[in-house]
């Protein structure tokens, strides 16, 4: 690992630690607090039907946080709880109920119990328009240069043919195993495509047999692997002369803020050595002195 590397490394950790006390950070945990946390079985319909779903919430509540669903678009169908009352009567022993001086029942006490379940609809944020909502991730902007030479040494190194489309709101890039493509917004600066490609591609480069292991979250968590590809891109990028840091250190913590940077810890000979790997070919492909790797000290 080279001087540099370790340097980005360590910045890295730092910085993902800086965001956890954060007035940022604690604005986006206030406004994700506000949203129901969904049984497994509403969140695999949610899934079904709005892949990239990530926040959802009722026309109501959306109105309340200052933001309207947009015109045309379709409701998310979960299924909703109803609750009714139930009255329990004072008994005996053997069951008798007791009764007043007028002959009617005693009531003991009074529940409110699940009934029955009813289709309702939701809406994800990306159907959504109003009031900004708080983020870790700002996008970013700018050019780079050798853009074009970077971004073919990219396309080399990718085992999945890259495609750009118009993605759902927030999302910047996909990478789809089964269909071995990656997908990049229209919409981004050459700073944050370079940024998402990197990402992407080390996904693809990195988690493709995990994937494929029946997508066993045993062998490697989800966050384990999103910790690993933003790493690999900050990393990659900074290289470059992109500064991702505002962008990587909240998104980063948004998938560690459960173990803090123990998941980073845990993977950085990994992405020392796949960012040195994607460097190598990205200053071939510029006529640039390949960049020199030593052996890692971990």
């Amino acid at each position: 690992m080279n001087d540099k590397t370790k340097e980005l490394l360590e910045k890295l950790e730092e910085g993902v630690k800086g965001v956890f006390d954060s007035d940022r950070y604690k604005d986006y945990l206030m406004f994700v607090s506000k949203f129901y946390r969904y049984s497994y079985f509403n969140t695999m319909l949610i899934f079904s039907q709005k892949k990239t779903a990530t926040l959802v919430a009722g026309y109501k509540k959306w109105q309340e946080m200052g933001r309207f669903v947009k015109k045309g678009e379709k409701g998310i169908a979960i299924l909703a709880p109803g609750f009714k009352n139930k009255d329990y009567y004072q008994a005996d022993e053997k069951g008798r109920l007791f009764k007043d001086e007028k002959g009617n029942p005693v009531l003991k006490e009074t529940k409110k119990e699940l009934a029955y379940f009813m289709p309702v609809h939701v809406f994800d944020i990306s159907q959504t328009d109003g009031e900004p909502v708080p983020t870790l991730a700002p996008v970013l902007q700018g050019e780079i240069d050798n853009y074009d030479k970077v971004f073919g040494a990219l396309e080399k190194l990718s085992p999945c043919s890259i495609v750009f489309e118009d993605l759902p709101y927030g999302v910047r890039g996909e990478w789809d195993y089964e269909a071995g493509t990656i997908t990049l917004s229209t919409d981004l600066s050459q700073t944050h495509t370079i940024k998402t490609l990197v990402h992407e591609l080390a996904h693809a480069r990195l988690h493709t047999q995990i994937m494929n292991e029946k997508r066993s979250e045993q062998v490697m968590k989800q966050s384990e692997r999103e910790i690993e590809a933003e790493s690999i891109a900050f990393v990659v990028s900074n290289h470059l002369g992109i500064d991702t840091s505002d962008y990587s250190f909240g998104y980063i913590a948004s998938w560690s803020k459960d173990k803090k940077v123990e998941q980073l810890k845990a993977v950085l000979s990994t992405i020392a050595k796949e960012s040195s790997a994607i460097l190598k070919e990205i200053d071939l492909a510029v006529s640039r002195e390949p960049e020199k790797t030593y052996a890692i000290d971990r």
